[in-house]
Parts: structure tokens; C-alpha cells; sequence
């Protein structure tokens, strides 16, 4: 990457000034770019992205995400996985504080939330009303949120199957397919599911 580039496509360099975070994790674009780091987050407060003015970054006393996990939206807000993994948070901007603030949106089905490595949305469509988080746990278990914010409605639900979730992701048809890990012939086998 060039700095010394004075076109569109040079590259910047600025700090993020925080004493607290060593690593940032992850970024994520919502109503601003985001910064998740290993301890909290930051996020460009004067949405500026350029080589030529100094952008202003925020901080956030949101806390920061497990490594490894990407943000998800889901209805105005974001959700991670938190550095401890075994807290999914719900991050907001709020308009009377001018920053963005989290909450433990598993505040009361923490113990199904065990270690996730992955986090990933379908979201509502036509004929379901709600958006369904998948969390993919360690122990090749799923947990799911049904989420229906406008409505004040969340359920989380244990999924399980005879093996173990490895993966998973939604397509652009809204379809969940999952990587499994189940026992074919007394052996371990990976297969790819709708």
C-alpha cells in the first residue's frame, strides 16, 4: 500500500487513540464504519474516510469480540460474540449520548451460548416475520435467536443433531446450509446440508 499516493485509491494512516485495545478484530460498516477491537470499540464519528482530512474516531464502551467472529445486524442494531464467548451483545447507537452502546442480549440463556465460531443471520422474510441468528457452538451444537425487535420479541433454542455442526451460512435465496460432521461406515465424514 502506498501513502504517498494523493488520488482516491491512496492509502491513509491514522490512529485510533485507545489505551485499551492491542488488536482490532474485526470493522463493520453500519450507520458508520465500526471498529471492533480486543477490548472495546471504536467508530468514525465525521464520516470521513480520506487521505486528505483528519477523519474523528468515537469510543465505544461496547466491549470487544471474540477473534475469529464477525458482526451481524439484524434491525438497528449489531450483534457479536463477546470476547469470553458466551455472551451474545447487542450494540445500538444512541442519540442522547452520541455514541454506541451494548447490551448482554443473552442475558438469560448465557448457558446456551457455549464458545461460538461463527455468527450469521437469515433474515425475515415475506412469510416469517422474524430474523433467526445461528451461533455455531464448540461443542457442535447450535443456538438460535429468533429476534423480533420492534415487537420486544427473542427466543434462543438448542439445536442438535446425530454429529456435529462444523459451519454454516445463508444463501441469497434466504436458505440455511451447514457443513456436519456425522459417522458414515464407523468413520467421521463432512457433509454439506440443506
Amino acid at each position: 500500500i502506498n501513502v504517498e499516493l494523493g488520488i482516491a485509491t491512496g492509502a491513509f494512516i491514522y490512529e485510533i487513540d485507545g489505551s485499551r485495545n492491542t488488536v482490532i478484530s474485526d470493522m463493520f460498516v453500519s450507520t458508520t464504519l465500526l471498529f471492533y477491537g480486543d477490548e472495546h470499540m471504536a467508530f468514525l464519528k465525521n464520516q470521513i474516510l480520506s487521505a486528505t482530512e483528519v477523519p474523528q474516531f468515537g469510543l465505544s464502551d461496547t466491549p470487544g469480540i471474540k477473534a475469529e467472529t464477525s458482526p451481524i445486524s439484524s434491525e438497528n442494531a449489531v450483534f457479536s460474540i463477546h470476547r469470553g464467548g458466551s455472551t451474545l451483545m447487542m450494540t445500538a447507537f444512541t442519540e442522547l449520548e452520541q455514541n454506541f452502546a451494548a447490551d448482554n442480549a443473552s442475558v438469560l440463556s448465557a448457558f446456551l451460548i457455549k464458545n461460538p465460531s461463527e455468527l450469521y443471520r437469515r433474515k425475515a422474510t415475506g412469510a416469517v416475520d422474524s430474523d433467526v441468528m445461528f451461533m455455531i457452538n464448540e461443542d457442535g451444537t447450535i443456538t438460535t435467536l429468533t429476534l423480533m425487535r420492534t415487537e420486544e420479541v427473542s427466543g434462543f433454542a438448542p439445536w442438535s443433531t446425530d454429529g456435529r455442526f462444523i459451519s454454516g451460512c445463508v444463501d441469497y435465496d434466504n436458505q440455511r446450509w451447514f457443513i456436519t460432521q456425522r459417522q458414515h461406515n464407523g468413520r467421521p465424514v463432512l457433509r454439506l446440508e440443506l
